[in-house]
């Protein structure tokens, strides 16, 4: 009868607690990731320099036991993820800002739940907001952003990327 007692079962109260397995998800699920992505929208002002787009993203990453995991059995997750980017190219196409939000459901076998210290083996959610700026046609600074329930207190990380292209 204790309605102000959340659920035990209920997986959206529960907390992963492994920060090596985190890590690992965040930074794509595994040890072989494979990518795709499918075109949902598309609309451009170049007049006024916009550009947006959206995409279904889904990922499936597998996490090999001979290229570092201590299990004998592998672990598998899969992504399903949609990204919605807009991007501003600026002034005379040297200075740019890119915003992008992803919203992802992320699933997988009991290998990859248990490997994050979870017990209920449910669907969980793990979104990202990026924000960027671009200089020239070569360079990008992006700041990103992770939240989920699948870790309490805003444990993931923020992070800073800087890339390069060369053309």
């Amino acid at each position: 009868m204790g309605g102000d007692q959340e659920d035990d079962n209920d997986s959206f109260s529960q907390s992963a607690s492994n920060p090596a397995a985190i890590s690992r998800l965040v930074a794509g699920g595994g040890n072989v990731v494979l990518h795709m992505t499918y075109p949902l929208a598309y609309w451009s002002r170049p007049a006024q320099k916009l550009d947006f787009r959206m995409k279904v993203h889904p990922r499936i990453g597998v996490d090999l036991p001979t290229l570092g995991n201590k299990s004998s059995s592998y672990a598998m997750n899969l992504d399903l993820g949609l990204y919605s980017t807009l991007t501003y190219t600026g002034l005379n196409d040297n200075i740019g800002l890119i915003a992008e939000i992803k919203v992802a459901g992320i699933t997988g076998n009991d290998v990859f739940f248990n490997q994050l210290s979870l017990p209920d083996h449910h669907m969980f959610n793990l979104n990202q907001v990026s924000l960027g700026l671009k200089l020239g046609k070569s360079f990008q600074i992006t700041w990103i952003r992770y939240w989920s329930n699948l870790v309490k207190d805003n444990a993931l990380p923020s992070l800073l990327s800087f890339s390069m292209s060369i053309d």
